[in-house]
């Protein structure tokens, strides 16, 4: 594959012919709109559609997001091979799927956020895993999901809760407004040199298209509570966190038939998939 794309960019137009096929692509995956009756979640989604992401404050009572917190504690601390965790072992992820147990379930199985995502993709959907992040300060750390990058270059959606507060310090998301664009693919593939596949970025290249254009850098902190809704096509990461311990959940919005054993061997291991939880027909968390 990585000899196909190096030839690729060899070729003249070749690499920008992709990402227009790619278009192509994702724009036949969307299919016909829903018809969603509630006009906030419709104007959620134009947003998103507009500028890759929007933020929504309050979404979720501070108390909840409170017992969100001890719960992924608890996961995390019952299963701890069930955990990736990157090289400074800063950034601890676990992938919930099926139905987890206690009040993570809640956002889990959100309605709002479903038909959301639903509106903003164009089909049904159903939410492959929940991704409990936990991010610390630890010295050198690169913020969560490995910095800069896109998930793919068709269609994605997250819809992602701050559930302890975070501050300008505490590894915020970050996004490169319009990045998710065609039109703006092509063109900040120019402006920083970018691979015609490139997923992952460097930060030098993203200063680039910074300093070209200051506006585009958007950088949400919140209280918990916080819930921001994201095409992830676009540039994004969490930013490198300096103080304290950061704590988020992420849900991974996909059409049903395209969630395939393979599509979850991707994210392996998932609780509740790969790794059965341990609970009983109350499932509680005193359960897990």
């Amino acid at each position: 594959m990585h000899q196909i794309l190096s030839l690729v960019e060899k070729i003249p137009l070749a690499a920008t012919a992709m990402l227009v096929t790619k278009a192509i692509f994702d724009s036949r995956l969307r299919g016909f709109t829903p018809d969603i009756s509630d006009p906030e979640i419709m104007a959620w989604r134009d947003i998103v559609r507009r500028d890759g992401v929007h933020v929504v404050r309050n979404f979720l009572p501070t108390d909840l997001c409170s017992r969100f917190q001890s719960e992924v504690d608890v996961l995390m601390g019952r299963y701890p091979d069930a955990i990736q965790v990157d090289a400074k072992r800063a950034d601890h992820r676990l992938f919930l799927g099926s139905l987890p147990p206690g009040a993570v379930q809640k956002f889990f199985s959100d309605v709002r956020l479903i038909t959301c995502a639903a509106a903003f993709l164009g089909h049904d959907v159903a939410n492959l895993a929940t991704l409990a992040g936990r991010l610390s300060a630890v010295p050198g750390n690169i913020g969560s999901g490995g910095g800069w990058h896109r998930d793919s270059f068709t269609n994605q959606f997250k819809a992602i809760i701050y559930i302890s507060d975070v501050g300008q310090d505490n590894g915020p998301f970050q996004y490169i407004r319009g990045s998710h664009r065609l039109s703006a693919m092509i063109r900040d593939r120019r402006r920083a040199a970018l691979g015609a596949a490139q997923s992952r970025v460097e930060s030098d290249k993203i200063q680039k298209l910074i300093d070209e254009n200051a506006d585009r850098l958007l950088t949400f902190t919140g209280r918990a509570g916080t819930l921001i809704l994201a095409d992830t096509t676009g540039l994004h990461r969490g930013m490198p966190i300096a103080v304290g311990t950061r704590y988020t959940l992420t849900n991974y919005y996909f059409a049903p038939r395209t969630i395939t054993a393979a599509r979850k061997d991707h994210f392996k291991p998932i609780l509740g998939v790969h790794i059965p939880y341990e609970r009983t027909a109350t499932n509680s968390m005193e359960s897990v």
